[in-house]
């Protein structure tokens, strides 16, 4: 995958777990919201001052939101979930505990 995609997809993917939308990361990190909406759709390549900017504002990992540290990719940080999504989550892994139970 192209690292300019990954960045792209990770932002989003980040962006989301915090209910936040580009109006949001702007307040959050000075940029403006035209810009974010420019890096999202992929017509601008941010520095990597505004990289490390959207990681703090998002509170993931600089490295990561980067595309260059793979090693966290397939694990949800709870802590870093929004309470509405933290909910969503506990309700998706109870329903998946359930599905189980009622097949043994």
């Amino acid at each position: 995958m192209d690292i300019n995609k990954r960045r792209i997809e990770r932002l989003r993917a980040s962006m989301e777990s915090h209910d936040m939308n580009a109006k949001e990361l702007s307040k959050r990190t000075g940029l403006s919201e035209s810009t974010i909406s420019r890096i999202l759709a992929g017509q601008v390549v941010p520095r990597q001052k505004s990289f490390k900017l959207m990681a703090d504002a998002l509170n993931c990992d600089f490295t990561w939101l980067l595309g260059y540290d793979e090693s966290n990719d397939h694990l949800i940080q709870v802590e870093k979930l929004t309470p509405s999504n933290q909910i969503r989550l506990l309700a998706y892994y109870q329903a998946l505990i359930d599905s189980q139970e009622g097949e043994s």
